[in-house]
């Protein structure tokens, strides 16, 4: 419940740390929709969550998500901002690389080229 009306005790840090690399494939090196980088900080405890996408070269996609949110008490007027940053990571857009094939294989590819 998103609504409290008490104070929110993180009793433990929260320190975590995920790398995806995808290597795309040469047919497809055409993004059409890439995971939207975005920095979140922690109003009340100074924490930090960071979803983070890189394009690196050879067709490659590096996602980085970072966590470090230290224990607190989050006042319960705040509570939401904690609900906010999980329903963001949690979007389907955050896990969802939607490709398209060059123009060049997919004409290869298409049954009208044979």
């Amino acid at each position: 419940d998103e609504n409290r009306h008490n104070p929110y005790l993180l009793d433990e840090a929260i320190h975590y740390r995920a790398v995806f690399t995808v290597e795309l494939p040469p047919s497809c090196r055409d993004e059409v929709m890439l995971p939207p980088t975005f920095d979140w900080q922690d109003p009340v405890n100074n924490g930090r969550v960071s979803y983070q996408l890189e394009r690196r070269e050879n067709g490659r996609v590096q996602i980085t998500v970072s966590a470090d949110l230290p224990p607190g008490f989050y006042p319960a007027d705040k509570f939401r901002d904690l609900v906010y940053i999980h329903e963001r990571l949690a979007r389907p857009d955050c896990r969802l690389l939607l490709l398209q094939q060059t123009a060049e294989k997919a004409n290869e590819l298409s049954p009208a080229a044979k």
